[in-house]
């Protein structure tokens, strides 16, 4: 059987958007491919700001053109916020050629201080300090190259601590409960609405060799089997509206001196967020941004109480 090849470059922020729309239909491998190199064993960092090239694949049969018309579509929506995504090419490839074109130009991602993205089928020698997340980047979106991603990965290092109780909200292919269980988190609880990523993040969990410390539902945080858990530390990277709708439920399930640290949101909304958070008893401790993506990191006050 031949496949379909769908190619797009596009600028790091609209990464995220486009593999999650693709992922959606496309169903043989998305990879992201960096238009630079660099060499990660030698302690060098790739500059995460350039573009992207994002390739998806498609069984090439009778349902390729409703599922091709679809991602067309979709790609045409996201390309009107931006012009520095570039148009969709579409070719046929070989079935020998599919199976390792979506492999090869995924490289080695370094994050922060010591997180380390690897991709299972790359070599790899750490550092002592290097902490590695194995990472198949054909399974799900959520692969650290974009900028929130990234900010979220950076503030774990930064405020993790061992023995944290954590929750993750939004947790698509699960990679920020991968690094919080890394980093030492003594149980990672990881939610999101999309019930396929609950099959993608247990199988990275897996991969990573913390599937006992990290807990996986399908669901809302009122709804799940987490309903009646606290946590020291929530990392929610979904938007601003999400955010600013689920504040209260952040207020009640984290502990007293509790972080949370949520991303997804554009600039020209950090005061909106901050203004929101703040009157659920949340201090403002520290701002992240890169381009037009911030993060924020509150503390939540001490004699915080119970909001209905």
């Amino acid at each position: 059987m031949n496949w379909l090849e769908f190619s797009i470059d596009s600028t790091p922020e609209f990464v995220e958007p486009i593999v999650e729309t693709l992922m959606k239909f496309a169903h043989g491998g998305v990879s992201i491919e960096n238009q630079t190199t660099y060499n990660p064993d030698e302690g060098e960092t790739l500059n995460t700001e350039l573009p992207v090239t994002i390739k998806a694949f498609l069984p090439n049969d009778s349902a390729a053109p409703k599922s091709q018309g679809e991602i067309d579509l979709r790609i045409r929506l996201i390309s009107l916020t931006s012009n520095s995504i570039g148009p969709l090419k579409i070719s046929e490839i070989e079935e020998e050629d599919w199976e390792d074109a979506w492999k090869k130009n995924f490289n080695v991602l370094r994050v922060g201080k010591n997180i380390i993205i690897r991709p299972t089928w790359k070599n790899f020698i750490p550092q002592k300090t290097d902490i590695v997340i194995n990472l198949d980047p054909g399974m799900a979106f959520g692969t650290g190259h974009h900028q929130t991603t990234r900010m979220c990965m950076v503030a774990l290092e930064k405020f993790m601590s061992r023995g944290m109780n954590v929750l993750d909200v939004g947790s698509g292919s699960g990679i920020l409960s991968i690094t919080a269980a890394k980093l030492g988190a003594a149980e990672v609880h990881a939610i999101d609405i999309d019930s396929v990523a609950e099959k993608v993040a247990s199988e990275n969990a897996i991969i990573n060799n913390v599937q006992q410390i990290i807990h996986i539902y399908s669901g809302t945080l009122e709804t799940s089997t987490i309903a009646d858990s606290f946590f020291d530390l929530i990392v929610a990277n979904i938007s601003a509206k999400v955010i600013s709708g689920l504040s209260t439920s952040f207020n009640n399930k984290l502990l007293p001196n509790g972080r949370l640290i949520v991303s997804g949101i554009l600039t020209k909304d950090v005061a909106k967020i901050k203004n929101k958070l703040t009157k659920k008893n949340f201090t403002l401790e520290n701002t992240l941004t890169d381009g037009d993506w911030a993060l924020l990191s509150f503390r939540k006050d001490q004699c915080s109480g119970k909001f209905t």
